[in-house]
């Protein structure tokens, strides 16, 4: 439920929040992708050049079946995207998800800060 001001008006959060509904399960699948610690490293590896998968197995110590199940969860999420080259899958950051999900956490961190801020002030 929105909560609306004296005047009928949202609040800055409540229209931040609103204006991304349609992408919640998608932002909890992007922050659900960003919380293993390998996904992370892949994300660091691709920020550079997209890369084969291959080359992206060369950096970690773990079967390739499990780094597969990696990229499947960061493409899912729409993360990176995979291009099929011959019998290669090159990966690549996907920059306007990943602009998404900084500024739905900018947004949060902003709204709390505000918050916090009204508090302070009645409190005073």
């Amino acid at each position: 439920m929105i909560k609306r001001s004296k005047k009928g008006v949202a609040s800055n959060f409540e229209v931040d929040v609103i204006r991304y509904l349609p992408n919640i399960q998608n932002m909890s699948d992007v922050f659900g992708a960003l919380a293993h610690p390998i996904r992370r490293d892949v994300l660091h590896l691709l920020r550079r050049k997209p890369l084969a998968a291959g080359r992206i197995a060369e950096h970690f110590d773990i079967a390739k079946p499990t780094l597969s199940g990696h990229l499947a969860v960061l493409k899912a999420a729409k993360l990176v995207t995979a291009e099929r080259k011959g019998t290669t899958i090159v990966y690549a950051l996907n920059m306007p998800m990943l602009e998404t999900a900084v500024a739905a956490l900018n947004d949060i961190v902003n709204a709390k800060r505000a918050k916090m801020a009204w508090a302070f002030d009645r409190s005073l």
